[in-house]
């Protein structure tokens, strides 16, 4: 299924507000990554997005990257089904670094579906993938890693690719925007400190360590 970034002229949402500061404010964005990852005012070169029948869409599974590691991916991950979609894409200024970047505006986005995978679809790879990742990261074999935070689990797996892999330098950066309103009422945290319960609750399903050193959280307003 084709993912197609939502209209500028909607004024809420992650994907509003992550294009909003590329067009408007990318130096900010870039700064607040790098104040973040704590080693110096590197710049973030942001990729296009991908071509959609219905405008632009999410760059997906590890379509940035040369054709041999495109390669590695299909061996590393599903083939079929839907591959994790990125909301932004750059590359660290001077070094060359990855930053794949997930955007959250609302309670709501931090829980996600779980794995859809069917046992005869690519299910098996997704299980040995995920596994492969929590070892790296220092996670219990017993944690679920398929359920309602299925999308933050292969987010951190296309990390663990990247850089263990594929052997390319890269950073999972989860971006939360503060102070959003949906037309529907959803719950949008007005602060930082709304944000690092939920953020806490997440990890501590996952069973995630605090003190991953490629993967972080960033926390800025909206404009």
């Amino acid at each position: 299924m084709e993912e197609t970034m939502g209209r500028l002229g909607e004024g809420y949402g992650s994907e509003y507000h992550l294009r909003r500061y590329l067009a408007v404010a990318p130096a900010t964005l870039s700064a607040a990554i790098a104040d973040e990852i704590g080693d110096g005012d590197r710049a973030c070169e942001w990729l296009p997005f991908g071509a959609g029948k219905r405008g632009d869409r999410e760059l997906r599974g590890m379509e940035f990257l040369d054709p041999t590691a495109r390669g590695a991916w299909a061996d590393f991950w599903s083939r079929t089904g839907t591959p994790p979609n990125w909301d932004a894409v750059g590359r660290r200024a001077g070094i060359r670094e990855w930053v794949l970047v997930e955007a959250k505006a609302r309670e709501g986005e931090l829980v996600s579906p779980p794995c859809g995978a069917k046992e005869d679809g690519g299910r098996a790879r997704i299980e040995q993938a995920l596994r492969a990742a929590r070892r790296h990261f220092g996670v219990a074999d017993d944690r679920d890693w398929m359920g309602s935070y299925y999308q933050i689990a292969n987010r951190l797996a296309s990390l663990y690719f990247l850089t263990e892999i594929a052997k390319q330098p890269a950073r999972l950066v989860f971006l939360y925007f503060v102070g959003d309103t949906f037309p529907d009422g959803s719950r949008c945290p007005a602060s930082r400190a709304d944000w690092e319960p939920l953020v806490a609750k997440a990890n501590g399903v996952l069973g995630l360590p605090t003190d991953l050193d490629r993967v972080h959280h960033v926390f800025l307003p909206v404009l």
